[in-house]
């Protein structure tokens, strides 16, 4: 934090009371884990689904905190009449939110730019990031995917009040979380990626997606702009939810995508190959280091905001030369001795798996693809269904031979692709990750595109590593 919070100021922001702490005491800086305290840090005692902060406080005191955000119930019994350094509230989680609250408003010149969407956050906040540090180089951005309740205000509280951009990625998977994280972002302009088949264990629906994401609107101010792409799934959801909030939607998209809706902002791709894109913008050519069709749209988003921002295209067209887009497991492409690997086994939704199987085919049109797929998380009641209507769905998309891996609703991919594929021999599922590897070896060939993917909880870089491992021993063998 940039700003000097006193004891007094905190109970204000937090609507706290303090024990045993001057009210002038300043504080800058704070931690929620107990091991990484600074001398002087504020040590919030956050309560998570397997743990609880305030287990820890005397950790904390011992490491250096100055002081202990708290809820008086929740200290263990031993501390309950120490004198120890306290501003007790009433939820140790709400309170790191209102204190993220309180620090954005004292941004008084920098943009905050939000990002949320079913698929893309991550990579979109990192293109978003990566230009706004061209342009400005102090600018602040979520690390890796801090995009919830606990992350998100992280993210606030570790940026520079000076900074001229924040670029903050929000994510969802309850009701509500949207909405909250945005009336503590403010976000001054806003992208959302797109709208699909996430976290239906709870959002129920995509057209619950739809008005989860449409949360976004609730920090920003009337007139504000956000940015989505023309075809974007429940267009109609999303738009009403912007007219109720006084929020200017633009569209952004390709000349070659489909859309019911013409896009405001339009490129052109010129030519594009799995290493190298060129394409027209606002008549100015863009040159980017990647063919990766999800990528190119989320840049797309990203330089319309930008544009709309009176950003010089010129800089903006040098700043897209400088990106890398090699970011672990996301469209990693990796070229095999024999064969080429895609790595994106970051995490899956079936809209996303959809994209990216559209994706390589555009990048490889001419070569066998092959899928090696996990399961995908948190799709609640419908899980075994769009399992199985993914895998019935993968010849149609090109897919040549499936493997699936791992226990959970994997298996289902094989029984929808079966239904579809007459070819039974072009399936295989294991639970053991020694056979797989071994039986994808005997039926990968020579310019082969491998296309592997599942969400996190399935752990599907492992036979990345399993595979580049085993080419390794052949090298050397």
């Amino acid at each position: 934090m940039d700003h000097h919070y006193t004891t007094l100021e905190l109970c204000h922001a937090l609507e706290g009371s303090s024990q045993h702490i001057p009210s002038h005491q300043r504080f800058h800086s704070f931690a929620i884990d107990s091991r990484k305290i600074q001398p002087g840090d504020l040590f919030f005692s956050i309560v998570g689904e397997n743990t609880d902060g305030h287990l820890y406080i005397e950790q904390a005191l011992t490491n250096g905190a100055q002081g202990v955000i708290a809820n008086k119930e929740r200290l263990p019994s031993k501390l309950q009449s120490s004198k120890i350094p306290l501003i007790l509230v009433a939820d140790p989680n709400m309170a790191l939110r209102d204190l993220a609250r309180d620090y954005r408003s004292r941004l008084k010149t920098g943009r905050v730019l939000g990002i949320t969407g079913s698929n893309g956050k991550t990579s979109t906040k990192e293109i978003a990031a990566n230009l706004c540090r061209f342009l400005y180089p102090k600018t602040n951005a979520t690390q890796g995917n801090f995009n919830n309740f606990i992350g998100v205000p992280l993210t606030i509280l570790s940026a520079s009040l000076d900074a001229s951009w924040w670029v903050v990625e929000m994510g969802t998977n309850h009701f509500g979380e949207i909405q909250t994280l945005s009336e503590i972002v403010k976000p001054d302009l806003a992208l959302i990626t797109n709208i699909g088949e996430s976290h239906l264990e709870f959002l129920e629906s995509t057209e619950g997606v739809a008005r989860e994401k449409s949360g976004i609107f609730a920090g920003m101010s009337p007139g504000a702009i956000v940015a989505i792409p023309s075809p974007l799934l429940h267009s109609t959801i999303v738009s009403q939810q912007a007219i109720e909030h006084d929020i200017n939607l633009v569209r952004y998209g390709f000349t070659n995508w489909k859309s019911d809706i013409p896009p405001d902002y339009k490129a052109t791709l010129l030519d594009c190959s799995a290493e190298h894109t060129r394409f027209e913008f606002q008549s100015h050519v863009f040159e980017v280091a990647t063919g990766n069709l999800l990528l190119l749209g989320n840049l797309l988003g990203v330089l319309t905001l930008l544009h709309l921002q009176n950003e010089p295209l010129e800089l903006l067209s040098e700043a897209v030369r400088t990106l890398n887009f090699e970011i672990k497991g996301r469209m990693q492409i990796r070229n095999m001795e024999s064969y080429v690997l895609v790595d994106d086994t970051y995490n899956a939704n079936p809209t996303s798996f959809c994209e990216v199987i559209q994706s390589v085919q555009k990048l490889y049109p001419d070569r066998r693809l092959l899928v090696v797929a996990g399961a995908m998380a948190e799709l609640g009641k419908h899980s075994a269904n769009l399992h199985f209507q993914l895998g019935a769905n993968m010849p149609k998309l090109g897919v040549k031979y499936l493997f699936t891996f791992g226990y959970n609703d994997a298996q289902y991919y094989r029984e929808g692709w079966k239904s579809q594929e007459k070819n039974q021999s072009t399936v295989f599922h294991t639970v053991d990750l020694e056979k797989l590897v071994s039986t994808f070896n005997g039926v990968v060939k020579t310019n082969d595109v491998v296309l592997v993917k599942g969400s996190r909880s399935a752990c599907m870089e492992q036979f990345v590593n399993a595979v580049i491992s085993y080419e390794n021993r052949s090298r050397h063998s």
